[in-house]
């Protein structure tokens, strides 16, 4: 059974001591392939265990310089357009939270890939697997401001009611009988012989 709250913070790892980011761009053009490159994704992509970048350090063409989220959370700046934003989650032991993730195209924990919300509509939150101790998150950023944060997970496994795909009424037709709701899977198990049950209704997923 998932410890759905098991303890986790938000810290700097190697950071600057003021701050629990670090950021840097832009990087090198990127471009709308099915295989992209930049110096971001050579130091972070595939690489489980990276060495903790430093204000100061280079990132191919950029430099990374420590930044601080808003109030809500959100760093915006210009070297994020086609830049790379990189903090540290601590986590107590071996499990897995939710990140939620606004205005990244993708990210990766511990060189794991994820995919991001490069539009910012603010619904998306994917679960990710943490180790105990530090674990590595590095941001590939567009737009010029992102947000991520690592929650619990509300229950092993649950619907994403905002990211609901539903029927329109209109007057004078008859409701659709279709529609469409993520599951997400907030443990390290493939779940088989699952069914969502809705009132009366049971469907096998």
């Amino acid at each position: 059974m998932l410890p759905l709250r098991a303890a986790f913070l938000l810290t700097v790892c190697s950071l600057a001591a003021s701050a629990d980011w670090l950021i840097a761009g832009p990087l090198e053009r990127g471009s709308r392939l099915p295989l992209n490159a930049d110096s971001g994704l050579a130091m972070f992509a595939g690489v489980s265990d990276p060495a903790a970048p430093k204000a100061g350090d280079a990132l191919g063409p950029a430099t990374w310089e420590a930044a601080t989220p808003d109030a809500d959370g959100v760093i915006e700046n210009a070297k994020l357009n086609g830049g790379g934003a990189y903090t540290c989650v601590t986590s107590a032991s071996d499990r897995v939270a939710v990140a939620a993730v606004r205005g990244a195209s993708a990210f990766y924990v511990n060189g794991e890939p994820f995919v991001g919300d490069v539009y910012d509509q603010g619904f998306v939150r994917i679960p990710i697997p943490l180790r105990k101790g530090d674990n590595h998150v590095y941001l590939r950023v567009a737009r010029g401001r992102v947000a991520f944060r690592v929650e619990d997970p509300p229950a092993p496994l649950y619907l994403i009611a905002k990211d609901a795909t539903l029927p329109d009424r209109v007057g004078g037709v008859p409701a659709g009988k279709w529609g469409a709701i993520p599951i997400a899977n907030a443990t390290l198990e493939t779940v088989r012989d699952a069914t969502l049950e809705y009132g009366n209704v049971r469907a096998p997923l």
